[in-house]
């Protein structure tokens, strides 16, 4: 049951880290659009911008290295629980790339930033999944035996 909680706990993390992300995006666009017509950024609003993209990319980082070791968690400490992390991972992933289209339809925020940090979410989980199918293969115990 423990087991159960970090794994959702695991999860949590990463949904708000994805959310968090999600915000910050809309705060950037916020404050960008006001100066499209203008063409040139003040000196203030572009440190500001820059501040901004280093916490989004500090969040990218944190969100890939949440997910690598929830993964590490799962394969090394909870091997009975690999699908149901798995099935946790891509149903938040899923409602947050509907979220992300919402938030651009409604916040007029370009759908690419909304959704770049799903990338490297969706490529840490092809390559895990690709683990998880060839393991079985290479070794004589299974990755879903307890």
């Amino acid at each position: 049951m423990a087991s159960n909680i970090n794994l959702r706990i695991i999860i949590i993390v990463l949904a708000f880290l994805n959310v968090s992300y999600i915000g910050i995006e809309v705060i950037k666009n916020n404050i960008r659009v006001p100066f499209l017509t203008v063409g040139e950024l003040p000196q203030a609003i572009y440190f500001k911008l820059e501040r901004l993209n280093l916490v989004t990319s500090f969040l990218e980082f944190c969100i890939a290295s949440c997910l690598i070791c929830g993964i590490l968690f799962v394969v090394y400490q909870q091997r009975g629980n690999i699908k149901l992390f798995i099935g946790g991972i891509v149903a938040i992933l899923f409602v947050l790339i509907i979220a992300s289209f919402l938030v651009s339809m409604f916040f007029n925020a370009p759908l690419g930033n909304l959704m770049q940090q799903f990338l490297s979410q969706i490529a840490i989980l092809i390559l895990f999944g690709f683990y998880v199918l060839l393991a079985p293969i290479f070794k004589k115990k299974t990755v879903f035996e307890s």
